[in-house]
């Protein structure tokens, strides 16, 4: 059963930085479901943020909460399929793909036209 406050406890722990405590805050909400906290989780994965970097566990995360809607998530999807090799083959198709989803759930951090170049 998720507490309200867990969420809002771990993210203030990871934006004061303390990563390994927010993992570990963090996890167990992501398990359990909710899409915020997979999605951080995912990120910190792909980052190596209070945990080894591991960008096949980071796609799975983001994945998980890019399926329920996190924008955020889909995003940080694409960039990584466009942008981390060596550690995982570049694939533009699912970077395009995976964009475009941020868009259509609202996550646009660029202009409109960088998008439709995609």
């Amino acid at each position: 059963m998720l507490i309200a406050g867990d969420n809002a406890n771990a993210i203030k722990l990871y934006n004061e930085e303390k990563f390994e405590e927010s993992f570990k805050a963090l996890l167990p909400i992501a398990e359990r479901g909710d899409p915020e906290a997979q999605s951080y989780v995912g990120l910190m994965f792909s980052l190596g943020q209070g945990v080894n970097r591991n960008i096949e566990l980071a796609i799975k995360w983001l994945t998980e909460a890019a399926n329920q809607g996190r924008g955020d998530a889909a995003h940080n999807l694409g960039t990584l399929y466009l942008t981390c090799e060596p550690d995982f083959p570049i694939n533009r198709e699912i970077a395009v793909k995976w964009y475009k989803t941020a868009k259509s759930l609202g996550f646009v951090v660029t202009q409109d036209s960088w998008y439709d170049q995609l």
